[in-house]
């Protein structure tokens, strides 16, 4: 069986410093994956590599066996590709549900399988899917996050 993900060699340098030395590991499908480590030891750059917000300097990225090194992070996107930035206190006027939907669903449609979702508008004007706050729809209305 093929992975899902595989980053093979990747290497990323700032100037004369080599934040990232050939990294490579592989991620199967439906499986969790931790990447832990010390501040400054790299982890945040080998997102942003994967992620297409940051190229390469050597290595390559792998997604279901295609290449897709170097490519832009609008291009990773429609790959199925994204990274959302670590939010320390979650958006108060949504559920909790809806807080994880926002990196779930940045940048794509809601799948068909989530038809009862209804549309809302981000800040930024964006389509967001989320859950209903009332049972018309899917019978089931989310916790409030915390205050």
């Amino acid at each position: 069986m093929r992975p899902l993900l595989e980053v093979i060699g990747i290497s990323k340098q700032f100037g004369g410093l080599a934040a990232l030395k050939k990294v490579s590991f592989q991620v199967a499908e439906r499986s969790i994956f931790g990447l832990i480590g010390p501040n400054g030891a790299g982890k945040t750059t080998l997102f942003n590599v994967v992620a297409g917000a940051m190229r390469p300097t050597g290595g390559e990225v792998r997604l279901n066996g295609k290449n897709l090194t170097g490519k832009r992070s609008f291009r990773m996107v429609k790959e199925g590709v994204s990274r959302t930035h670590q939010i320390v206190a979650p958006f108060r006027s949504m559920t909790v549900l809806e807080n994880v939907l926002v990196g779930v669903h940045f940048g794509r449609a809601p799948p068909t399988s989530r038809r009862c979702f209804c549309a809302t508008k981000s800040a930024a004007g964006s389509p967001i899917p989320r859950p209903p706050r009332s049972s018309a729809c899917c019978g089931k209305s989310g916790k409030r996050a915390p205050r």
